[in-house]
């Protein structure tokens, strides 16, 4: 039996769900496209999120009660160091590279690795 997201609505897919929680975070509509995944399998820890990609969007951008939203470039924002949250800098590689598509945490020897694929 397929896992739901637990905050999808209804049939609503994961795109439909990226694309509603756009507009009620950020104030804008995208045409995304799930280029690659964050995906953690081990003994009692599941997880599973998607990457998305645009170019094409509209609408304002806006802050919500979750944070601040703004726009950055890519330099400035591979410059921040220890303010990206955690293996950000790896992540990034997956939008950059067309070749990537899956980022796989795992643990080994109790200690948590990961893999970019």
């Amino acid at each position: 039996q397929p896992h739901r997201y637990p905050s999808c609505q209804g049939k609503e897919t994961q795109v439909q769900e990226f694309r509603r929680k756009c507009r009620r975070h950020c104030g804008k509509s995208y045409l995304a496209k799930a280029i690659g995944i964050v995906a953690c399998n081990t003994y009692k820890v599941e997880y599973l999120a998607l990457f998305y990609k645009t170019d094409k969007f509209s609408g304002e951008i806006k802050s919500s009660e979750e944070g601040d939203i703004l726009w950055m470039r890519l330099d400035d924002l591979l410059s921040m160091g220890d303010r990206l949250s955690l293996d950000m800098k790896d992540m990034i590689k997956i939008f950059l590279n067309d070749n990537l598509s899956e980022f796989f945490y795992y643990k080994e020897n109790k200690k948590w690795k990961y893999e970019l694929k």
